[in-house]
């Protein structure tokens, strides 16, 4: 719809980037806190690492992170090439 009010395709894959960007961010930070709380639960079972320990939290998150954000391209891709005729004659 946006297409067909005027906006760049440019524009388009930024909107859906960001939206999933967005989501990544939250879901990175609200995993990180369960992580760190879970590891102060189960403190007794870990051996040689502190339940707060950065290497252990700091090391997977950014691949994580990496891995969320090239599954944000697809979206991406599919908004920027939709056509604008067939987009209106689905709304």
């Amino acid at each position: 719809m946006r297409l067909a009010l005027g906006a760049t395709r440019g524009q388009i894959g930024a909107l859906v980037l960001l939206e999933g960007v967005r989501l990544v961010g939250i879901g990175a930070a609200l995993g990180l806190a369960a992580a760190i709380a879970t590891g102060h639960l189960i403190r007794a079972q870990l051996f040689g690492v502190g339940p707060g320990d950065a290497l252990t939290y700091g090391a997977p998150l950014p691949v994580l992170v990496v891995a969320a954000l090239v599954a944000c391209l697809w979206p991406v891709r599919r908004a920027t090439a939709a056509s604008v005729l067939d987009v209106l004659r689905e709304e």
